[in-house]
């Protein structure tokens, strides 16, 4: 399922762009310190970004104050074996500085609003969208510096970018737009106006019914929506244009509820705990009753219950993807909201395999869900115990020497020892060191930097080896 919402073209797209900004990081930022990422770098594939992408939604799984903390072995609190099983920390603090999913040339929001678009039109050509679609806001937290960050009290993260999101009534998402400053709009269309209609222009004339809160409805809205074909229902503002004064002005005892039609766009208001202010083009205002999740009976409006059992789409992606969120902490804005659009992507395979899993298993919950999918990314071969994980020498050897006896073993080492001996590695003329240090080719696929005199004499390309190294080096890569 997450082949089908995130596509191999999808990854081939990021390899590509990560490829060619690596390259061009490389080129402009020299002359390099000792030792710098940026010196070098090593084009990726798509299997290894595949590899990446999983260790990324991993890390939403566990929890570290600094990502290094997960790769480094002196850390004792926070290393996680299976990180340094994948890629190294170098390879994967590489490729995260140089993640990118645009051309190298793109500035401001074109540096991820094309990848968003090209996203949200594949997730509306994979699932049919229902009747009932709700429309709402989201905001990712961002603190940095950004030109269109928002500030929105009412909701957790307070300070970030702003998403106005379509879903389904039960949070499949379809389309995302995301705020990217004040746009200039023809004078005879509002800026909510613009939104909603730019957000449903794939699902007008088709008969849906949107629900949408106070900051978005208004008369001339529904009056638009209704002639494409569109029903509307939400919660309206007293001060919006174009409302009813007999019915925005009228004081209501609790639990009184009268209504206005104009057409065929019907304004209600009906009194609770407070005035609560309705607009609705596909329900007549009625009274019925309703029963919450503790069984209690009460008489509401019919244009306020279909809104509360309709409206929760946007609420549930949001508390869903908050539980496991992928991005972290970084100055560049734009990997961030790429690691929201992962989330989202895991977020609609999910619920795709639950709505057509022919034996819908209640139990089989969102987090077993990324867990399987994570274990599928990285090639985790499920065979391997955690012990050996932690003792990854081990491990490789024994994956290499699989089934072969010791004896015949010892006996295929004794043959390519032959020829195969230390010598020291002779430094560069005009250097004042007697011998050249190279780093030890065994100790850098454990993840440790150990630096060596010595190579073989016998190997092609005579490779670096430290003397304790020289025997696991000949076990192992040359069975």
């Amino acid at each position: 399922m997450f082949d089908i919402v995130f596509p191999k073209h999808f990854v081939d797209y990021i390899v590509q762009c990560t490829n060619a900004y690596g390259n061009k990081l490389c080129s402009t930022n020299r002359p390099h310190t000792r030792h710098s990422r940026r010196a070098v770098f090593r084009e990726t594939n798509n299997e290894e970004i595949l590899k990446f992408l999983g260790l990324c939604l991993l890390k939403g799984h566990v929890k570290c104050p600094k990502q290094r903390n997960l790769f480094t072995y002196t850390n004792h609190l926070y290393y996680h074996p299976i990180f340094t099983y994948v890629m190294s920390a170098r390879r994967h603090e590489q490729l995260l500085r140089c993640l990118y999913a645009s051309e190298v040339d793109a500035k401001g929001s074109r540096k991820i609003t094309p990848f968003i678009d090209t996203a949200t039109a594949h997730f509306q050509k994979i699932y049919n969208a229902g009747k009932k679609l709700s429309l709402d806001e989201s905001l990712l937290l961002f603190r940095g510096r950004l030109q269109f960050r928002q500030y929105i009290k009412s909701k957790k993260a307070r300070y970030g970018i702003k998403f106005y999101e379509l879903t389904t009534s039960d949070g499949y998402v379809l389309n995302i737009y995301m705020y990217c400053g004040k746009e200039n709009l023809e004078e005879n269309i509002s800026k909510t106006e613009d939104l909603v209609l730019r957000l449903m222009r794939p699902y007008l004339l088709k008969g849906h019914h949107l629900y949408m809160d106070n900051f978005y409805n208004s008369v001339s809205l529904c009056k638009k929506l209704l002639g494409l074909r569109t029903h509307t229902v939400g919660t309206l503002r007293s001060n919006r244009k174009g409302n009813p004064d007999s019915i925005v002005k009228k004081k209501l005892k609790k639990g009184e509820h009268v209504w206005v039609r104009k057409n065929n766009v019907y304004v209600s208001k009906w009194r609770d705990s407070r005035p609560v202010l309705m607009i609705s083009t596909n329900t007549h205002p009625t009274m019925v009753e309703v029963q919450n999740r503790f069984g209690r009976k009460k008489m509401k409006p019919l244009e306020v219950a279909t809104y509360n059992n309709h409206m929760s789409g946007i609420d549930r992606l949001d508390q869903m993807v908050s539980y496991y969120s992928s991005p972290r902490k970084t100055i560049r804005w734009y990997k961030k909201v790429l690691f929201h659009l992962l989330d989202i992507s895991v977020w609609n395979a999910y619920f795709l395999y639950k709505k057509y899993k022919k034996n819908n298993d209640k139990s089989y919950e969102f987090i077993i869900f990324r867990e399987e999918l994570i274990k599928d990314l990285i090639k985790l071969d499920t065979n391997i115990n955690v012990k050996d994980l932690v003792n990854k020498k081990s491990m490789h050897y024994n994956r290499l020497h699989n089934n072969i006896p010791a004896i015949e073993r010892n006996e295929r080492s004794l043959d390519r020892m032959k020829g195969h001996w230390p010598e020291r590695i002779e430094s560069n003329p005009g250097s004042k060191k007697k011998y050249a240090f190279l780093k030890c080719r065994v100790c850098s696929k454990d993840g440790k930097r150990v630096e060596t005199s010595y190579r073989c004499k016998g190997c092609p390309q005579n490779p670096p080896l430290c003397p304790s190294c020289f025997e696991a080096w000949h076990n192992e890569i040359n069975l």
